[in-house]
């Protein structure tokens, strides 16, 4: 099967879903963005075995031996934040299981 539109990343998770509720196809959607329409069944979750492969999250910087304190600070901040997210997240349960 041919796709006939093809949309990437959160910022176009609007469009998708909007292309999905026209009947043009299937698509993945970030958690929350189709609540709504999936309590209400003009969306359904196809495949519920299947989720979205993890993309990463990246901090570049110089090496390490010339990073500013404050840089590694907010990248050490960023990166415990990050974690805390995870620990929670629905998703990653269900990667998890």
């Amino acid at each position: 099967m041919k796709p006939r539109y093809i949309s990437g990343g959160r910022r176009h998770s609007r469009a998708r879903r909007e292309a999905a509720l026209k009947g043009l196809g299937l698509t993945t959607l970030p958690t929350g963005v189709a609540d709504e329409e999936r309590a209400a069944g003009s969306l359904v979750q196809v495949r519920k075995d299947w989720t979205k492969p993890e993309s990463g999250v990246y901090a570049v910087y110089p090496s390490s031996r010339m990073i500013a304190p404050k840089v590694r600070r907010l990248v050490e901040a960023v990166a415990g934040r990050l974690r805390e997210i995870r620990a929670v997240s629905p998703c990653a349960r269900r990667r998890a299981s």
